[in-house]
C-alpha cells in the first residue's frame, strides 16, 4: 500500500495546494480498493492496477496538473495506464475527480473480460445514484470509447488503401464524477481488517 508522505511522494507536500493533498490522501487507497474488487471470487477478473511514482497527468490543454497514476495489468501484462486527478477545490464543496484510461492491444482481449473491467472502474470513479446521471454518462462514455476503438481498427486509412497496418485496438475512455463507492469500499469494515492483515503479513 503506497502513501501520499510515503518516500515517492515527498517532494509534493510543498508543491501542492491544500486541496490536492486532500486528493492524494484519500485516493492513497484507491488501487487496492480496485485491485480487491477485481480478485473478489464473484468478479475473478485478470486485471489489476499497480500505482506509478508519477504525478504528472496534465496534458498540452490543461497545462500542468498533479494527480495520481497506475500501471493497467492484464495478467501479468502491462497494458496501459490509468490517470486520476481531483477537479479544482476538490474537497470543500465537492469531490469530483477526472479519470483518464489508456489501453492498448484490446482487440486481443474478449469483449466480456475488456467490458466488465470498464464497468468495474467506472462504479469507483462516478456516482452510480440514478439521479446524478453520473453512471449513464459513464456508460455512454464506455460505449463510444469502444465503438471508437473498434472503428479505428477497421479504418482504412489513404495511406494504406490495402490495410497492411494492422491496428490492434487502442482505447481511449475519459470519466468524471464523484467517486461515491470507493469512498464506501475504502472506510468499510471488510477493507480495514484486509489493511491490517496485510501489514501483519509484511
Amino acid at each position: 500500500m503506497n502513501g501520499l508522505y510515503g518516500r515517492r511522494f515527498e517532494p509534493l507536500r510543498n508543491s501542492l495546494e491544500e486541496w490536492e493533498l486532500k486528493f492524494f490522501r484519500e485516493f492513497d487507497d484507491f488501487a487496492d480498493v480496485l485491485n480487491w474488487y477485481l480478485a473478489d471470487d464473484t468478479i475473478s477478473s485478470p486485471w489489476r492496477l499497480q500505482e506509478l511514482s508519477d504525478t504528472d497527468v496534465g496534458t498540452a490543454e490543461t497545462g500542468p496538473i498533479s494527480g495520481r497514476t497506475y500501471a493497467v495489468f492484464y495478467n501479468q501484462t502491462q497494458l496501459g495506464r490509468l490517470e486520476i486527478h481531483g477537479d479544482v477545490f476538490y474537497g470543500k464543496e465537492e469531490r469530483t475527480i477526472a479519470t483518464r484510461l489508456e489501453l492498448n492491444w484490446v482487440r486481443l482481449l474478449s469483449y466480456h473480460h475488456l467490458v466488465e473491467f470498464l464497468y468495474g472502474l467506472a462504479a469507483h470513479v462516478v456516482d452510480a445514484t440514478p439521479q446524478t446521471g453520473e453512471y449513464a454518462a459513464a456508460t455512454h462514455a464506455i460505449s463510444a470509447a469502444m465503438l471508437k476503438a473498434l472503428w479505428d481498427s477497421y479504418h482504412i486509412s489513404r495511406f494504406d488503401p490495402a490495410g497492411n497496418d494492422l491496428d490492434w485496438g487502442e482505447l481511449e475512455l475519459h470519466l468524471r464524477g464523484t467517486p461515491k463507492w470507493y469512498f464506501l469500499r475504502r472506510d468499510c469494515q471488510a477493507f480495514a481488517e484486509l489493511k491490517r492483515a496485510r501489514k501483519i503479513a509484511a
